[in-house]
């Protein structure tokens, strides 16, 4: 084959191709998600070791108003919080969002739509990674979980709505919500009967 004609070919296929990947990876990565970290939201802020020094038992509730699953799993954290509330359990629901002019409308909306009127907070964008573009997503949220886990992020699903149980401060379990209601009204006969759904 005529090593002129190969070299074309190669380059004519090569260069569009290198190309379109550079193109697909700066949308990726500069084209959506965008965070705005100088606005300043009406929500407070916290972070993952500032509840676990409160050396409580706790329960943890992660959520997203992005959530596509949101219509099945909000209710279900609604009916959760009522047994929480029944049987005086600590709880604090932290949102893990794309922090930009529009979080306070988009939490503001998501309160309305599922008729919580719970406090909700953010995970602090100040102390925690960008969100940015798609190859940042949940960065946040794994360092958040680090924090309040000591460093048992990797081992947890970062998932919504997420609910992250800490006894006296240390990280005891984790769940979607099956079985949480249970688990920490009933204790231990609660646990042997709800199986593997919890992850300890």
């Amino acid at each position: 084959m005529n090593k002129r004609f190969l070299i074309g070919v190669l380059t004519g296929f090569l260069l569009p191709s290198v190309l379109l990947v550079s193109v697909i990876f700066v949308f990726l990565e500069y084209g959506i998600n965008q965070e705005d970290l100088s606005f300043e939201s009406a929500y407070a802020a916290v972070d993952g070791k500032q509840i676990a020094a409160q050396k409580e038992d706790i329960v943890v509730v992660i959520v997203s108003t992005g959530c596509p699953g949101n219509d099945k799993t909000i209710p279900e954290l609604k009916d959760h919080l009522a047994t929480f509330k029944e049987n005086n359990i600590n709880y604090i629901i932290v949102a893990d969002e794309i922090f930009s002019s529009s979080v306070d409308e988009a939490l503001q909306q998501f309160k309305r739509n599922y008729q919580l009127e719970e406090e909700l907070f953010l995970m602090d964008n100040h102390k925690y990674p960008n969100n940015s573009g798609y190859f940042n997503a949940k960065r946040r949220y794994l360092e958040f979980v680090n924090d309040l886990t000591e460093g048992k992020g990797d081992s947890i699903p970062l998932g919504y709505t997420n609910y992250i149980l800490l006894k006296d401060g240390r990280y005891h379990l984790n769940t979607n919500g099956l079985g949480i209601s249970d688990q920490l009204v009933l204790g231990d006969k609660a646990k042997k009967n709800t199986g593997n759904r919890l992850r300890k």
